[in-house]
C-alpha cells in the first residue's frame, strides 16, 4: 500500500502537501478504543519536488474490548463520512482517495495483531 501512496501522491501543489494533509480530518481523528501513541510527518524538506510525497503517520495502540479488525473497521468508516473515497478493504487494511484542490491525497490504514497497533497513512 505504501507503494500506492507513492504512485499517486504528489499532485495536489508541492505548497500545499503539507496544509492539506494536516487539515483532514483524518489526521487527527479520534475513535474509542484507540490509543495515540505517536504521530510523524515525512517529506517536508521535500517541497518543491513533486516526485516526493508528503507523508504524516499516526500509530495507535488498539486497546480492549476492541480487535484490530474493529478498530480498522471503524476508522475506515470515519474516513468514508469525512469524504474519502474506498479504494480497497480488507480485514486488516484499508486504502482511500480523496481529492482536494484539484489535487490526489491518499489513505493508508493497517493493522497489526502481533502488535495489536492500528497504523493510519496520510500521503500526497
Amino acid at each position: 500500500m505504501l507503494l500506492a501512496a507513492g504512485l499517486l501522491a504528489g499532485c495536489v501543489a508541492s505548497g500545499d502537501r503539507v496544509m492539506a494533509l494536516r487539515s483532514d480530518p483524518m489526521a487527527r481523528a479520534t475513535i474509542d478504543g484507540l490509543t495515540l501513541q505517536t504521530t510523524t510527518v515525512a517529506g517536508e524538506e521535500a517541497i518543491g519536488d513533486g516526485n516526493r510525497p508528503v507523508t504524516l503517520t499516526r500509530v495507535y495502540a488498539v486497546t480492549t474490548p476492541l480487535t484490530t479488525e474493529e478498530a480498522l473497521t471503524r476508522m475506515a468508516d470515519a474516513a468514508g463520512g469525512a469524504g474519502w473515497s474506498e479504494q480497497f478493504r480488507r480485514e486488516d487494511a484499508y486504502a482511500g482517495t480523496k481529492t482536494v484542490d484539484g489535487g490526489g491525497l491518499i489513505l493508508n490504514l493497517t493493522t497489526s495483531t502481533v502488535t495489536g497497533q492500528l497504523f493510519l497513512q496520510l500521503a500526497g
